[in-house]
């Protein structure tokens, strides 16, 4: 349990570091969206890349698919 959330929190800081180097907006917002999907086994990691992707693609379509690279 403990290796799981230093996982998902790993990759929730790899995550908001990538999308402030890109100067994407709602860093936090997504990140712990991401971080907290990754704790389910198998497909927390895409449901977090597809709920992420679709929160991006209402704001611009451009860093939905930075965002899907990304992650």
């Amino acid at each position: 349990m403990i290796f799981t959330l230093l996982d998902s929190l790993i990759v929730g800081g790899i995550n908001a570091v990538a999308m402030l180097v890109l100067r994407m907006p709602h860093v936090g917002l997504i990140s712990i969206i991401v971080g907290v999907t990754n704790m389910i086994p198998t497909f927390g990691p895409v449901i977090g890349g597809a709920i992420g992707a679709l929160l991006r693609l209402l704001v611009n379509p451009l860093f939905a698919l930075l965002f899907l690279v990304i992650t």
